[in-house]
């Protein structure tokens, strides 16, 4: 509503970047002409510089903020019904409810991202267990490179592509039962199929995501492109 009213031809536009194809048809439902839109995904590092061992690990991992709507209460919950352990990275003084309802979770406080690596070396998966959409999701991307394994729920848009290149597990979102059945699944699988999953996404490092240098490169064409009418990438 706020760019219609303030741009009144939006068929004018040179282009509608999104950080990921499934928008397009939610955006094209918005009323942006299909032939404007263009993927440009995040960019995305690794957590870690050298792959986590996950295969050895069986403790599972929420990254983040714990703010409402992000499914940390939900993951707690499937957690103790399947029986595995938890670590919160993260600041949960605005959850003292969860702390209180869940004393065996373990919680790091905040931690800057360049110390992240030690406190991921006993995790065997990364969960995102989000009740509302994600339209990225970059955890997702920066943990896959790391080799953690993910368990995704399915309204993060990348859910799709993480089943598909054989990241992670996706679960049905806001459903216990579906998030305790992937958690276990994880927890279960013989060591050669999650050590698997780990490489995937280890070596591909930026499947789920651009490189830093691949995605200012792509700003920069389209950038380019958007005061050159003429360019060939508008055509």
């Amino acid at each position: 509503a706020l760019l219609r009213r303030t741009f009144h031809r939006i068929e004018d536009w040179a282009a509608v970047l999104m950080i990921n194809e499934e928008m397009r048809e939610k955006l094209q439902r918005g009323g942006m002409a299909p032939h404007l839109l263009r993927e440009l995904r995040n960019p995305a590092r690794r957590l870690t510089p050298e792959r986590v061992r996950v295969e050895q690990n069986g403790t599972f991992c929420f990254l983040g903020r714990p703010a409402k709507g992000k499914g940390l209460g939900l993951l707690l919950a499937a957690a103790r019904e399947v029986g595995v352990q938890v670590k919160v990275i993260g600041d949960m003084s605005s959850r003292p409810d969860l702390l209180e309802a869940y004393p065996e979770v373990m919680n790091t406080g905040w931690i800057p991202q360049s110390e992240l690596a030690p406190h991921l070396q006993d995790i065997r998966a990364l969960v995102l267990p989000s009740r509302s959409p994600e339209p990225f999701g970059l955890v997702l991307a920066e943990a896959a490179c790391a080799g953690l394994p993910l368990v995704v729920s399915d309204s993060a848009l990348l859910s799709t592509g993480i089943e598909a290149q054989e990241l992670g597990l996706a679960f049905k979102a806001n459903s216990q039962t579906a998030l305790a059945e992937a958690l276990r699944k994880m927890a279960d699988m013989p060591a050669a199929v999650i050590a698997k999953i780990s490489r995937n996404g280890f070596l591909a490092q930026h499947s789920l995501a651009c490189t830093h240098e691949a995605w200012i490169e792509q700003l920069v064409v389209n950038y380019d492109a958007a005061v050159s009418p003429t360019s060939a990438v508008l055509a």
